[in-house]
């Protein structure tokens, strides 16, 4: 369904979007996109392309009221070389994705290629909250594509406080493909990540990684990048080379904020590191900071790290 000017949809059902070998699914809107359902499935099969866009200018309001039954939002290729997304092409424009009362938001490249959430010119607010899980599940262990989120300026929420929540980003098993949250360069740009649980990041297992696609949450803006979790966890990769779990802040300041910090280089492989770093001041709060080498590979370190740091365990 391919729209010249605005789009809205609403259904008390599941809405899918399912593109195949055959035929793509795609929903594309010009100047703005309203979508409600009671639970929404991206998925590209068989080197298919499903797509949910908004194009030109105007926001991307995608609302999921779950009633506690649903399994909240899906973005994810099977096998193949297929791309399944939800983007928002609308410079300056706001990505707006809520999530009530459900599992999972959930974004996983099981295909070669890869499955994202993005709003690169604009900014992204994607929240999942209330009664259910309130999980946001970011590649997995058997994932060989790319499994992002991205935008300008960007603020994840799993989770509002006394709910479960929870992030898991798990690194890619082929090489050049990044899981993650990534915040575009820019000045002034932000980036906020918070869950009321665990957030755990955990390198792939990728034969030849590059060193620029690790799994974690990066930050390239000069406005500040801001994490909050009732724990922290980044484990290296258990085998290949340069499968690093990290958060980082490339050019602004970063304040960590947790109950506890726990980095361990991989235990396999090699450069399998733990980072948590920034360009600028490094700000951490935490009950307690452990920060272990890899009990085997080469070159598994774990470091925290900054020019500058103001730490308080």
């Amino acid at each position: 369904l391919v729209m010249s000017g605005p789009q809205t949809i609403a259904t008390t059902g599941k809405l899918t979007v399912l593109g195949d070998a055959a035929n793509s699914g795609q929903l594309s809107a010009f100047g703005g996109q309203t979508i409600s359902a009671h639970a929404v499935d991206v998925v590209a099969l068989d080197g298919g392309f499903a797509f949910v866009s908004n194009n030109g200018f105007g926001d991307q309001v995608i609302a999921v009221a779950g009633g506690g039954s649903s399994a909240g939002l899906d973005v994810r290729t099977e096998a193949g070389s297929g791309v399944a997304s939800i983007q928002n092409n609308a410079f300056g424009a706001t990505q707006l994705i809520q999530v009530t009362d459900a599992d999972h938001i959930s974004v996983n490249g099981l295909g070669s290629a890869g499955a994202s959430i993005f709003a690169i010119p604009g900014n992204q607010v994607i929240s999942i909250t209330g009664s259910g899980a309130n999980a946001i599940n970011v590649g997995s262990s058997d994932a060989r594509g790319f499994s992002n989120l991205g935008a300008s300026n960007q603020f994840v929420t799993a989770g509002a406080a006394g709910e479960a929540g929870s992030i898991t980003i798990i690194g890619s098993d082929g090489n050049q493909r990044l899981a993650g949250f990534v915040s575009q360069p820019g000045a002034g740009n932000a980036q906020t990540v918070s869950t009321s649980g665990a957030l755990t990041i955990i390198g792939g297992d990728a034969p030849a990684q590059l060193t620029n696609f690790p799994a974690g949450i990066f930050h390239n803006g000069t406005g500040q990048q801001t994490i909050s979790a009732q724990s922290i966890v980044l484990q290296g990769g258990a085998t290949g080379v340069n499968n690093s779990a990290q958060i980082g802040a490339n050019n602004g300041t970063q304040l960590v904020n947790a109950g506890g910090i726990v980095l361990t280089g991989g235990s396999g492989g090699s450069n399998n590191t733990a980072l948590l770093r920034a360009g600028g001041l490094q700000t951490i709060v935490a009950d307690e900071i452990t920060v272990n080498a890899g009990a085997g590979g080469i070159g598994n370190f774990a470091v925290v790290v900054s020019p500058l740091q103001d730490i308080t365990v």
